[in-house]
């Protein structure tokens, strides 16, 4: 598709985003709580309205739509239908000349749970992010798929691909049926992070729940945890595991009571692809096409457990990528769901919303290696490179005569790298003497050296591991509290690379120090840490 008229489909985008794409699909889509473990017909028929009003919204944009029923679910009294399985195709006239895109969602949603500040069907915004449940698992980024045709119909642009969409209603229950209506309609369905395993516990049943003190025994107790394999894990050899080494531990407790393991439901293979098919390359260039920088592969498969169905019912051949629309760090389920309305690199006026820095859900605690967020990479290096450390680097000696610009250096003279002229070259860098960390996210500035850490030979060896470990400093002081100026200061007293120094003519330049207020984002949570660390001696 050519630039201009792909501009004119984001520009529509935009025009589009409140009126049609926020109040007139995902407002009234979370409003249905259509929450498939609820096992009553009160309950099935909220799951039921959401299939209904996403068959409206498909056909509203001229695509060919069809309900598959996956007939009665196990186990229910009174014996309840599964949800249908909806597929819908656009164009409705299949182009044998344009490759074909299937998009695979979920329509369900968890139970709202506990820790809403406000009531979870009703989709809100605040801090310029949507909150409400669903909003990003899965219900927004299904929809986000007829947001953007809807606004290349009203450009009048050609999609320049056939679109196949399937999307169940019980995905957050197992995905019941789904495998097998995979592999009895393969025709129809063609036609239309983890890195490291992990454990989660997602409940205990039978104790008692509330804050108060009591000394209650109760009779039984359920908990339930889930674990997550990756590559080269067996699944019934991780169960298998799982099993004995509970029973084995409670043995050693030589209780008089009685702990039974059972497994719920089957345990899904992990799924592997690859990211450099076709699918993988369009996604990237796709990404950097919007948001101007490369996206990161986290190797995140989620816990959707439909992938392998799928890829069997395709096959080995068909390429198969998870496109995640929700913004780190929320959990895969948090208690909360929010998707960003506006993402944008660069905050530069408020540290409280920079990349995922307001109203973390779960776990906060991050890492270099689980949390790379561009702007903060940028910065780390426009400061590395705007207040200098060295002026002049440790001393070199040429290995031979060198030629600059009219002159000849001999050989074995001792040279000084002028590091602070370096980082200030107007001939290398745009505007040096401002203090940019969007410089480092440019793609038409090509950057020379930092210089932080010394240049060539004589650089230290350490060099990533330092630029890392101030990383993850900057980024969890960004994460964890408001930077504001102290009483008495001013935004600007902290800056300057000369004015804040005690001794601008110093070999290691020194700055003077100055008064910042720290606002937790998250008082509690950072008392929690807190008194986490003082008990664990840290």
């Amino acid at each position: 598709m050519a630039t201009g008229k792909l501009d004119l489909v984001f520009k529509k985008i935009g025009e589009l985003a409140q009126k049609n794409f926020i109040d007139g699909r995902l407002k009234p889509a979370v409003k249905i709580p259509s929450i498939s473990s609820a096992r009553t017909p009160e309950g099935r028929q909220k799951v039921y309205d959401m299939t209904d009003f996403l068959e409206k919204q498909l056909k509203a944009l001229k695509a060919s739509v069809k309900r598959y029923p996956l007939g009665k679910q196990p186990d229910t009294d009174p014996i309840l239908e599964l949800p249908d399985v909806i597929t819908a195709k656009y164009p409705v006239t299949y182009d044998s000349k344009k490759k074909t895109i299937l998009t695979y969602g979920h329509y369900d949603v968890q139970p709202a749970g506990d820790g809403w500040k406000a009531d979870p069907w009703t989709l809100q915004e605040k801090d310029k992010k949507l909150y409400g449940r669903g909003s990003t698992d899965d219900k927004g980024p299904v929809l986000a798929w007829l947001n953007a045709l809807e606004a290349y119909q009203k450009v009048n642009a050609d999609v320049p691909v056939n679109l196949l969409f399937c999307f169940e209603g019980i995905e957050e229950s197992g995905s019941i049926g789904f495998a097998a209506f995979a592999t009895n309609n393969p025709e129809d369905t063609l036609m239309h992070r983890f890195r490291y395993p992990s454990l989660t516990i997602h409940g205990i049943a039978g104790a008692d729940a509330t804050p108060d003190q009591t000394t209650t025994i109760y009779p039984k107790v359920t908990g339930k945890f889930s674990i997550r394999t990756v590559p080269s894990m067996d699944g019934n050899a991780v169960t298998n595991l799982t099993i004995h080494y509970l029973e084995q531990e409670f043995r050693k407790l030589g209780s008089r009571n009685m702990c039974k393991v059972k497994l719920f439901g089957e345990s899904a293979p992990y799924w592997l692809g690859s990211p450099n098919d076709a699918n993988f390359q369009a996604g990237k260039a796709a990404t950097k096409r919007v948001y101007k920088t490369d996206p990161d592969l986290t190797r995140e498969g989620g816990s959707i457990g439909v992938t392998l169905d799928l890829q069997k019912a395709l096959g080995a051949d068909k390429s198969i990528m998870l496109l995640p629309l929700v913004k780190f760090p929320s959990p895969w389920i948090p208690s909360s769901c929010k998707l960003h309305h506006v993402i944008s690199i660069k905050e530069s006026n408020s540290l409280d919303r920079l990349p995922g820095t307001t109203s973390w859900e779960g776990e906060r605690k991050v890492s270099y290696e689980a949390c790379r967020f561009a702007y903060i990479q940028a910065l780390t290096k426009e400061l590395g490179r705007y207040f200098t450390v060295l002026r002049l680097a440790l001393p070199k000696a040429t290995s031979g005569p060198a030629k600059w610009r009219q002159y000849i250096i001999p050989d074995k003279t001792v040279v000084f790298l002028n590091f602070w002229a370096c980082r200030r070259d107007p001939e290398e860098l745009q505007d040096p003497w401002n203090f940019s960390p969007e410089r480092w996210l440019r793609t038409s500035e090509k950057l020379p050296h930092q210089f932080a850490f010394g240049y060539g030979s004589r650089m230290c060896v350490a060099s990533h591991v330092s630029h890392n470990a101030l990383y993850t400093v900057y980024l969890h002081l960004i994460a964890h509290f408001r930077i504001h100026p102290a009483e008495g200061e001013t935004k600007e007293s902290a800056l300057g690379p000369l004015q804040r120094l005690i001794d601008i003519e110093a070999t290691a330049p020194t700055p003077r120090t100055f008064k910042a207020r720290f606002a937790p984002r998250d008082k509690a949570m950072l008392q929690n840490y807190i008194l986490e660390a003082i008990g664990t001696g840290r």
